[in-house]
C-alpha cells in the first residue's frame, strides 16, 4: 500500500504531490514521517492525504497527527 500527500487548489484539478510512502502490509509498528517541502505554485489551498490498497477485514490506517507550519 501506498499513501499519499498532496497539496491541492479547490477551483481546480490542479493539484502537487508532496510525498509519497510506501507501507509494508506486515509491518505493524508506527512509521514517522516527515517531509519539508515548497509549493511549485501560491495556488494551492487544501491539503489531502489518501491511500491505495487499504481494503479487506482488519486493514487500516491510523494517523496520529499532522503538524504543518507555513513557511
Amino acid at each position: 500500500s501506498v499513501l499519499y500527500f498532496h497539496i491541492k487548489d479547490s477551483a481546480s484539478s490542479y493539484c502537487q504531490v508532496i510525498h509519497n510512502h510506501k507501507i509494508k502490509k506486515d509491518d505493524l509498528t508506527w512509521q514517522e514521517v516527515e517531509v519539508s517541502f515548497a509549493p511549485n505554485s501560491g495556488i494551492y489551498d487544501e491539503f489531502m492525504f489518501g491511500a491505495s490498497q487499504i481494503s479487506g477485514e482488519d486493514n487500516y490506517l491510523a494517523i496520529d497527527y499532522i503538524y504543518i507550519i507555513p513557511d
